[in-house]
């Protein structure tokens, strides 16, 4: 029984540097994916804000990946991270998404402009 716990909580350690290189990589470059290009752009206060969170994600990344045993398994998933974070955006669904954001703010400014 303890095993498997153990098995099972490895697995989740394993998981924690990709994840948050992830999340580090889309706060960033919050321009790479889709969603974000339909959106106003940021003011310089809310960009500061953004570049501190994605510091303190990539610190942590690093010293998860540094502290998962075997030490190359955790680096190989904070790179698998890291990719996943800049790979966003190519699958059809979000570029329908983007055009559909798009359609709405279009709208709103029009909207806006007229009344």
């Amino acid at each position: 029984m303890f095993e498997g716990v153990a098995l099972v909580l490895r697995f989740v350690l394993w998981l924690v540097p990709g994840v948050l290189a992830f999340l580090a990589v889309r706060a960033f470059f919050p321009q790479r994916y889709p969603q974000a290009q339909a959106l106003p752009a940021a003011t310089p206060e809310e960009r500061s804000r953004r570049s501190r969170v994605g510091l303190g994600l990539a610190v942590a990344a690093i010293l998860a990946a540094a502290l998962v045993k075997p030490f190359p398994v955790g680096v190989a998933v904070l790179i698998i991270g890291v990719l996943a974070g800049f790979g966003g955006g190519r699958n059809p669904k979000y570029l329908r998404d983007r055009e559909q954001m798009r359609k709405i703010l279009e709208a709103q400014a029009e909207k806006k402009d007229g009344g």
